[in-house]
């Protein structure tokens, strides 16, 4: 293999890093940078997310303009087999056991490798890299990056699109969880006496409009948990679920069908309920208007390296969504690669190539749009 990103990126894939386990490959990022020149550290946010590891930050020091990369390390492994990377044909994919890690390792490579043209740059603008953790579980390591007030963009370095696509609008997401009581009673004695929540669960959710509705926004219920012992009439049951929706009007909206649903079935039932809407593990949501200079800035980057820029809308939750609540300039930066999290996971050297040009020449132009 003679391909430098490739060959950055196989060792990277090759490493193991669930989601919480992301020591060692941050260990082996905080390696290859300091062979470039490029300091870096962790701050201490893997206490607040239960992570072996923080955030790694690395800074190249410049001008007075200030622009910020972030990509995040994790992926959705298991961490119980390793990935065996296999180069064919200017491609790489995974030997079809496990996926291959693209998302977000191929966005990783790219990075480190513009550090070291980036470090070499003359009059270029002080570039943070934030190499994050736990993106892919929620309890992202971007809620605890506080960027510099003077950083005047962000880029997050994710999606399958190609290179030259930025994303500037996603979806919010607000978790919930219902708790369903009912009455336990022996379920052979007197099953008449009891209120089976797990009953009551069951009408709710029969009841409920998941799936997208004509507004765009989304309801699903991904789990339910409930019950002791098959002779026990249930008397306990929660149901767990999320809304997303481009505004949080929306949100909220869904949120409140949810629990008239809840509150008219457990009426019915006799049950009595606890509604929790778990705000501060979701998201708000993302939007960057397209006529902004980051925009401005995207587009000239993605010319000047000879790639077809265009503005995207993904039904996702990022990291910018986080980060463009605290108030800066933001737009996500596609990756390439294709079929994300399954076993046919793939990216090019063609396209680790597009990403890595692109970081640089988004550098490049940065001073011009400030």
């Amino acid at each position: 293999m003679s391909n430098s990103i490739a060959d950055l990126f196989v060792s990277l894939v090759e490493i193991p890093s669930p989601s919480g386990f992301e020591l060692e490959v941050a260990r082996y990022i905080k390696g290859r940078l300091d062979k470039t020149g490029v300091t870096s550290r962790f701050d201490d946010s893997g206490r607040k997310n239960n992570s072996n590891c923080g955030n790694l930050i690395a800074t190249i020091p410049g001008g007075k303009t200030h622009i910020m990369f972030i990509a995040h390390i994790d992926t959705v492994e298991t961490g119980k087999e390793r990935i065996k990377p296999v180069v064919r044909h200017g491609s790489i994919t995974s030997d079809g056991t496990t996926i291959l890690g693209v998302d977000n390792k191929g966005a990783v490579a790219c990075l480190i490798a513009a550090a070291k043209e980036i470090k070499q740059m003359k009059n270029r603008p002080t570039v943070t890299m934030v190499f994050s953790t736990r993106e892919e579980n929620g309890r992202m390591g971007a809620n605890y990056i506080t960027p510099d007030h003077s950083t005047k963009f962000i880029f997050v370095l994710d999606g399958s699109d190609k290179a030259g696509t930025f994303i500037n609008q996603a979806l919010g997401q607000i978790p919930f969880n219902i708790e369903i009581y009912g009455k336990e009673v022996h379920a052979g004695y007197a099953p008449q006496k009891g209120i089976n929540a797990i009953m009551t669960a069951s009408l709710i959710i029969s009841r409920l409009a998941m799936g997208k509705a004509r507004d765009g926004s989304t309801l699903n219920i991904g789990r339910i948990r409930g019950g002791t012992v098959v002779n026990v009439v249930p008397g306990k049951t929660t149901i767990s679920g999320e809304v997303r929706a481009f505004t949080k009007s929306k949100m909220d909206k869904r949120l409140a069908e949810v629990e008239g649903v809840v509150k008219s079935v457990c009426k019915k039932t006799k049950c009595t309920y606890k509604f929790t809407k778990k705000v501060k593990e979701g998201a708000p949501p993302f939007s960057t208007g397209r006529d902004t200079q980051i925009a401005a800035l995207a587009k000239a980057a993605a010319t000047s390296s000879g790639l077809k820029f265009s503005m995207s809308t993904v039904r996702a939750t990022t990291e910018s969504n986080i980060l463009k609540h605290k108030g800066f300039a933001i737009l996500g930066m596609s990756r390439g690669g294709s079929m994300p999290h399954s076993l046919s996971e793939t990216i090019t050297f063609q396209e680790l190539e597009a990403l890595k040009t692109l970081i640089v020449e988004t550098a490049r132009n940065a001073n011009s749009f400030a």
